[in-house]
C-alpha cells in the first residue's frame, strides 16, 4: 500500500508541475490523477484510521530509532540502491548513537 501511494504521489507532482497548456498531454493514472485513484486513497485512509486510530501526537523524523529508520526508508527506497548499501545506511543511525 505504501509503495502504491508513494508512486501515486509522483503522479500528483507531475500533474501539479504541468502547465495548463500542456495538461492535454497528461495520461490518466500515469501522469494525471484519476477519480478512481482518489477513491482508493480515501478507502485506504478510512481503513488505516479504523485500524490504527488517529495519532494525538506528531511524529518527528529522527526522534527515535524507529521514526528515524522509517524516514531513511522512505527517502532511500525509490533510489534503487544495492541491498548491501541500503542495509548499511539504514543501520547508520544505530552506529551514530554509540
Amino acid at each position: 500500500m505504501v509503495l502504491r501511494i508513494q508512486r501515486e504521489l509522483f503522479i500528483v507532482a507531475a500533474e501539479l508541475a504541468t502547465s495548463k497548456k500542456s495538461r492535454s498531454k497528461l495520461k490518466p493514472a500515469e501522469t494525471l490523477v484519476t477519480s478512481n485513484m482518489v477513491e482508493i486513497l480515501e478507502k485506504d485512509i478510512d481503513y488505516l484510521t479504523d485500524k490504527n486510530g488517529i495519532p494525538d501526537f506528531f511524529v518527528v523524523p529522527g526522534e527515535n530509532s524507529i521514526s528515524s529508520k522509517l524516514n531513511i526508508d522512505l527517502t532511500l527506497r525509490p533510489q534503487n540502491l544495492s541491498p548491501d548499501l541500503y542495509y548499511k545506511i539504514c543501520n547508520l543511525y544505530d552506529d551514530l548513537k554509540e
